[in-house]
């Protein structure tokens, strides 16, 4: 902070502060280059990140002591809640700067990632000798360098769609409509650009800004809301026994169907290919779309109210009941939020304000799904049939959140194909761990205590044993007192204590010459409950 407003940025700029909020005011355009090249002075003479990496190192220092103090195997923190600790405590002094990190030369990143390494060592307790792309694959994380490229993508999604005008909005435009730059350097924008090319997500970024509805204007803070909005009585829903909920709900239902009301029932569904849609039930009445294809369920149940509101519209209705076991849907719809899915939400609040405007109420009740309640089981009904309609009928663009969605699913892929990389180098480690899990992760019960999830990654990982690192003669099993230079093989293939894993119902052990494969197919194909029955008794070595 003191070396910002001691530093001279030239005549026409200024820097506002207050608190710790920065602001640079460049008054005129030839102001421009002489403040970059003051800030670039100031921050890193030649841009390389160096010293802001290596402030990252030091402040993840003190906070990895953290973890490693919670990460007992007797009376430890569980792996939720490490990772957890993991996630907004380290890796959040990351994703804070992500966006100004994307063009780190491959020596600064590498001493970047030392910081993930070591937390994901902590985790899963693991030696050091473990295979790293072993405890990516098993954590759940991709590499930093992974996640920077994530950060930076759903950054520049923000800005090009939320902040159109910007500078930054039309460098990036134009920069995206080019082909890839082989050698962007460290420019900021050539390096963010080439890593959203290496991602795929050019065209998600490129495609058409989700824009208001046309004529959407946002009311005033001081006016009453659009809808009136019921919830359910007492505690949380999930909590409560559906017949219970069921009989509540109809109380509400007869209670709001007074007469004079138009009561519509909507719903929204979305088939596992992909395929979606949505219905409202009116009386006598169904109506259904089909959504465009990769619709999530919020935005098909959206596309239900709002048809309902439209065909409230047209028929001038002045008290409007809509029934929905969309609780999301009714909490954002309240909260008046257009930071995404901005043209349905506008098209909602557009339609409900000429509802309003000519004296009508709306209300909007939760309702649980599928508990028998008769309106709401002929939109689930209406909506699912909806989905196999030849042609989608209720166009919608791709949310902000989908996008997102879908670059952490690419980046989440490269690291397994990073994975299969090493695989088909012939890694042992990473052979093992193909074999032993086949890429599925490990979703123990509640309450399991840390020394038995650690001998249960500790099969899954198949890293060597100490004493195989050293190069110290054969180990000594501590179950059979035989002597083997390679001890994890023996526990799983020879050692009497495993028998009842070689001898299971769903494949019994046939040897091969493949003794890694072997071993690693036992830890595959036995049930989690024998296995943990095993390694509860008799450890693994490590």
């Amino acid at each position: 902070m003191e070396g910002l407003l001691t530093e001279d940025y030239g005549r026409g700029v200024t820097l506002l502060c207050y608190a710790d909020d920065l602001a640079l005011v460049i008054a005129r355009r030839d102001c421009y280059n002489h403040a970059n090249i003051a800030l670039a002075r100031l921050y890193n003479s030649n841009l390389t990140f160096e010293s802001h990496v290596r402030y990252l190192r030091e402040r993840a220092k003190t906070r990895l002591s953290a973890l490693r103090s919670l990460s007992k195997k007797s009376l430890g923190a569980s792996f939720y809640v490490l990772r957890t600790f993991y996630v907004h405590a380290i890796r959040s002094l990351v994703d804070y700067s992500a966006i100004c990190l994307t063009g780190l030369a491959p020596s600064v990143s590498q001493s970047l990632e030392v910081v993930q390494n070591e937390a994901l060592r902590i985790i899963l307790h693991a030696p050091p000798w473990t295979r790293l792309v072993n405890l990516r694959v098993e954590g759940g994380f991709p590499s930093l360098k992974g996640r920077i490229m994530l950060r930076a993508a759903a950054t520049s999604l923000q800005l090009v769609h939320r902040r159109p005008h910007l500078p930054v909005s039309y460098l990036l435009k134009r920069l995206l409509s080019r082909p890839p730059d082989p050698a962007p350097g460290r420019d900021w924008a050539r390096a963010t650009v080439a890593m959203l090319h290496s991602m795929g997500a050019t065209a998600d970024i490129c495609q058409v800004p989700d824009s208001p509805f046309y004529g959407f204007e946002e009311p005033p803070p001081w006016e009453p809301p659009l809808f009136r909005c019921v919830y359910p009585a007492g505690g949380k829903p999930r909590n409560t026994i559906p017949a219970l909920l069921r009989q509540d709900s109809l109380r509400r239902v007869a209670a709001l169907g007074s007469a004079g009301s138009a009561v519509y029932y909507t719903d929204g569904s979305v088939a596992a290919d992909g395929t979606a849609g949505a219905a409202f039930v009116f009386g006598d009445m169904v109506e259904s779309w089909r959504v465009s294809q990769g619709a999530s369920p919020f935005q098909a149940e959206l596309a239900a109210i709002l048809g309902a509101l439209r065909h409230a519209h047209n028929r001038r209705y002045c008290r409007v009941v809509i029934h929905t076991d969309s609780l999301s849907s009714i909490v954002r719809l309240r909260s008046f939020s257009l930071k995404d899915n901005i043209f349905l939400l506008s098209s909602i609040y557009t339609v409900a304000s000429l509802l309003v405007r000519g004296g009508a109420t709306i209300i909007l009740h939760w309702l649980p799904g599928h508990v028998g309640i008769l309106g709401n089981e002929m939109a689930d009904e209406a909506a699912r049939s909806a989905c196999t309609l030849p042609a989608v009928t209720f166009p919608l663009c791709k949310s902000q959140a989908q996008i997102i969605r879908s670059f952490a699913v690419t980046i989440g892929h490269q690291s397994v194909e990073e994975h299969r990389l090493c695989v088909a180098e012939g890694s042992r480690s990473a052979t093992w761990y193909a074999s032993a899990t086949s890429y599925s992760p490990l979703q123990p019960p509640l309450g399991l205590p840390n020394r038995l999830l650690v001998r249960l990654r500790r099969l899954r990982l198949g890293y060597l044993c100490y004493n195989q690192i050293k190069g110290v003669a054969p180990d000594t099993c501590e179950h059979c007192l035989e002597r083997s230079e390679e001890p994890l093989l023996h526990y799983l293939l020879y050692c009497p204590v495993t028998s009842a894993l070689r001898s299971l119902p769903r494949g019994a052990y046939v040897p091969s010459e493949d003794e890694v494969r072997d071993a690693a197919g036992i830890v595959a194909r036995a049930p989690f409950s024998q296995l943990l029955r095993v390694v509860s008794r008799y450890p693994p070595p490590r």
